[in-house]
């Protein structure tokens, strides 16, 4: 059933990709490397246990979260996103799928992770959108549990990147856990698994717009 819920969900993407921008990635080989392989390599690396809640932030066309949604039954994933007409194709997309676990949400990160319903809820907290760490930092400390984990997809530019998050990750109390290194096809890239040393300061993220214009 697994395995027929990811063929259908690429079958859906990469019809659906013709008529709206949803990914650049259209052919089916390099959706299984880039899309299927590389939300699912999570697996492999953190230990989800039912009931779980995991925040999926800058999901795009619902990876890694609907990969995951597939495995994981008995895990609930909230998929965020500021595109609607994206979020609009993820819920559609669930239903047919009948995965009842996933929930999307709309909106800027920077507001979101201020809501009580949101704030500090999730176990772990992913992303694999394209943004500087210490911006994703900020975006991911608001939604992440004290004892719960972010996890960032990164490329091999991630130690000059974890250079220029030292001060990022002084002002949100967070720590680097450990890197994980896999290739996909040719490329190398890196997991980076981050926890809380403390609950994140109600200044944080700071408003709308500020964390990528002014990093930490």
């Amino acid at each position: 059933m697994e395995k027929q819920k990811l063929d259908r969900l690429k079958q859906l993407v990469l019809e659906k990709n013709k008529v709206m921008n949803l990914t650049s990635i259209t052919d089916p080989e390099e959706y299984d490397i880039r899309h299927t392989k590389d939300s699912l390599i999570l697996v492999d690396y953190l230990a989800f246990s039912p009931g779980m809640k995991i925040a999926d932030l800058g999901t795009g066309a619902g990876f890694p979260g609907l990969p995951l949604a597939i495995t994981h039954p008995d895990s609930a994933f909230h998929l965020f996103d500021s595109v609607n007409k994206k979020l609009t194709f993820i819920k559609e997309t669930a239903q047919e799928l009948e995965l009842d676990n996933v929930t999307v949400h709309h909106g800027r990160f920077e507001d979101l992770a201020h809501l009580p319903e949101h704030r500090e809820q999730y176990d772990f907290v992913v992303s694999r959108a394209v943004a500087p760490l210490p911006v994703l930092l900020e975006y991911m400390a608001g939604f992440c549990r004290l004892d719960g984990q972010i996890v960032c997809y990164k490329s091999q530019k991630f130690n000059q990147e974890l250079e220029e998050s030292a001060h990022a990750m002084d002002e949100l109390d967070l720590e680097l856990h450990h890197t994980i290194e896999y290739s996909l096809g040719d490329a190398k890239h890196i997991l980076a698994v981050f926890g809380k040393t403390k609950p994140l300061d109600q200044k944080y993220p700071r408003r709308a717009g500020t964390p990528s214009s002014n990093p930490l």
